[in-house]
Order: structure tokens, then C-alpha cells, then sequence
């Protein structure tokens, strides 16, 4: 989702309702976000490529903190939840097809359905409360 679309509400929402059930649950934060708290500036775009060089980063980042998260988990061997606030298929929104298939397949991914279905056991996508009201978003 995008900007006001709810994903942090609805994170924390649903990190409580499972906690309440006795589940074990962990978020993996969005990878962009920790790469551009970290110094990864917008102005990287204006070098020829970036685009590439910047969404296979943050897929990188993306796959590692889930993997890991994943594994920390099951090493718990207790019932548990892993909620990523975003997911290996952000990138898709800012390449074109053929670039961002290249990238799954050089990370195993068969296509978009194997970096999705095959992943994740749940995708909730939101809507923006902008839609629509553009004029009271900049």
C-alpha cells in the first residue's frame, strides 16, 4: 500500500490479535526505509542505472531480513508469525518486466508467482486513503 494506506495500523493490529493467541510474532521492516535511514540518498537516482543497482539492493536486503527472521523463528520451534511490511515484490513497481524477472531469476525465483505465492502464505494489499483526494497529499 502506499502512503496512508494503513500498513502500519493494520501491523501492529495484527501483531496483537496473534500475540493474544500465543503466537510468536516478528516484523521484518521495510528494506528501503533502513537503506535510506541509513544514507542511501534519493540524488543516487540521477546516476545512469541506479534504478537497477538500488532495487536489487534493497530485494537483497528485503530476502535477508526475512530469511533471517524466518529462521530465528523456526529455531524457537514455537508457533509463530513473521509479518513483513513490505515484500520481494515492491521492485516490480519500479522496473519494467523483463529487468525485474532477470533479478528473481538470478535469485533462484522461477517467476513472479514463485517470489510471491511461493513465498508468502498471506499478501494483504491496500489502498491509500489519497486515492482520490489527491489534493490533500503532497
Amino acid at each position: 500500500g502506499g502512503p496512508c494506506g494503513g500498513k502500519t495500523t493494520a501491523l501492529a493490529r495484527v501483531s496483537s490479535y496473534l500475540r493474544e493467541r500465543g503466537f510468536e510474532v516478528t516484523m521484518a521492516p521495510e528494506a528501503f526505509t533502513i537503506l535510506a535511514a541509513n544514507g542511501m540518498s534519493m540524488n543516487f537516482f540521477s546516476t545512469k542505472g541506479m534504478d537497477v543497482v538500488v532495487q536489487t539492493t534493497v530485494l537483497d536486503v528485503q530476502l535477508a531480513l526475512e530469511n533471517g527472521l524466518e529462521k530465528i523463528l523456526r529455531a524457537r520451534g514455537k508457533p509463530s508469525v513473521l509479518l513483513c511490511d513490505r515484500g520481494v515484490m515492491d521492485g516490480s513497481a519500479y522496473l519494467d518486466p523483463e529487468c525485474f524477472t532477470r533479478i528473481l531469476e538470478e535469485r533462484s525465483f522461477m517467476d513472479y508467482s514463485s517470489a510471491r505465492e511461493g513465498r508468502y502464505d498471506a499478501v494483504f494489499h491496500m489502498v491509500t486513503a489519497a486515492d482520490g483526494a489527491r489534493e490533500y497529499y503532497t
